[in-house]
Formats: C-alpha cells, sequence, structure tokens
C-alpha cells in the first residue's frame, strides 16, 4: 500500500492539468496571485482531502472491502469526516479565512472532479486490498515442515 499517496498526488496533479485545460490557461510562476490559480490549488487541496476521507473509509477494514460490512457501524468516525468536510467548506467558501488561506470557490464540475479521483482513490485501495488478502497463504517453514 506504499503508492497510495503517489496515487493521491496523481490524482491532485490531474484535477489540477485538467482545470487549466478547461480553462484554456498555463498556470505557472508569476500566475500564483491571480483567480484561477486560487481556484486550481483549491481543486488540488480538495482532491488530496477528499482522498484521504476514502483513505480513512478503506482502512477501516483492513483485510474486507468496505463494502463487505456495515458501513454505518462507527458513527464517531463518520461524524468527524462529515465534520471535517464541513470545516473544508467554511475554509473554502468562508469569509475573510478563504482569502487568508488563499482558497477560491471552484464550479460544481471542479466538485465533480473532487468527488470523481476520490472514488477512483477509493477504487484503487480496495483494489490493493483484494490483491493483498485474496492470496493464497504463504505457509511458514515449520507449517511446510509439518505437512
Amino acid at each position: 500500500m506504499g503508492l497510495l499517496g503517489v496515487a493521491i498526488g496523481a490524482l491532485a496533479f490531474t484535477n489540477f492539468a485538467l482545470f487549466m485545460l478547461r480553462n484554456s490557461v498555463t498556470l505557472s510562476v508569476g500566475t500564483e496571485h491571480t483567480m484561477l490559480y486560487a481556484k486550481a490549488t483549491t481543486l488540488s487541496y480538495l482532491t488530496i482531502a477528499y482522498c484521504q476521507f476514502s483513505n480513512v473509509l478503506s482502512r477501516r477494514f483492513e483485510q474486507a472491502s468496505i463494502f463487505s460490512k456495515n458501513f454505518w457501524t462507527n458513527k464517531i468516525l463518520l461524524w468527524s469526516i462529515v465534520g471535517s468536510m464541513g470545516m473544508i467548506f467554511i475554509a473554502v467558501y468562508g469569509p475573510t479565512i478563504h482569502e487568508f488561506l488563499s482558497f477560491a470557490a471552484i464550479s460544481l464540475i471542479d466538485w465533480i472532479h473532487v468527488f470523481g479521483a476520490a472514488v477512483v482513490f477509493l477504487g484503487v485501495c480496495e483494489f490493493e486490498k483484494e490483491k493483498i488478502y485474496c492470496l493464497p497463504p504463504v505457509l511458514s517453514k515449520t507449517q511446510l515442515v509439518n505437512t
């Protein structure tokens, strides 16, 4: 599961690049004080944050899929994620604080890209768990001797 951080970074970078394509701009050095740059970096930050929410939910069940157990069993965790989403929403859309953090409001299509990246990341996590835990168990030397 060591490459999951790389996957989050790749998804955030991809959303940044897709934002530039959708808006027909090139954001580089010298553009960091523009509204488009603020929107693109906000989109990247949100992608990282929501992928981490997916990561937390996936890691709840180390050897089983998130979909194989009762999703609603850990209410404290779920409410903490909802609270975190609320704080992020305030950071992006709240008066004064969004300026301090250099965030900018993003469009509905940008939010769809954020949620899409989180779903893709959840799929990667679940695929990785399936690959790791559905392989036949490796026998230890003592088990091999006794068989």
